[in-house]
């Protein structure tokens, strides 16, 4: 990761965290099993290269019935660029998809033609059925 993307990504977070949306919340930020007992927020970071120097990574987390994310779309090519989608899934504790985000779609550049890396945070509202039996997320990014 560049210094640029580490910075970008540290004030995006900072941004979201002073207006309690912070994407990695810590585990006080909890949702309630349907017995009663205090679940840690599911969260999962993810990068995975789309090839041609392409690549997406996404940082996310789920809070009460909002899933909060922070995704990264780079293209490391000189003139072609790309669109990058992601959607986050829910799981419950035996690994079954519960459901999942609508599809994101972010474009880029190539480096010499304009903006080839972007850092959007978003986020998506969750059935509270769905949010109080995920335990873990799966993150899936591809080209589109």
């Amino acid at each position: 990761m560049t210094v640029r993307t580490t910075m970008m990504r540290a004030a995006l977070l900072t941004v979201l965290a002073a207006v309690g949306l912070g994407v990695g919340a810590p585990a006080a930020v909890a949702a309630t099993s349907a017995t009663g007992a205090t679940l840690a927020a599911p969260s999962l970071s993810q990068r995975d290269n789309l090839g041609s120097k392409r690549w997406m990574s996404t940082d996310a987390t789920l809070s009460g019935v909002t899933l909060y994310a922070v995704t990264t779309t780079h293209a490391g090519e000189r003139l072609r660029g790309y669109h990058g989608c992601v959607t986050v899934l829910f799981k419950n504790s035996a690994g079954a998809v519960l459901g999942q985000t609508s599809v994101q779609r972010y474009g880029v550049d190539g480096s010499a033609v304009g903006n080839n890396h972007r850092v959007v945070a978003w986020n998506n509202p969750v059935s509270a059925s769905i949010a109080v039996n995920t335990t873990s997320l799966a993150i899936q990014h591809w080209r589109c």
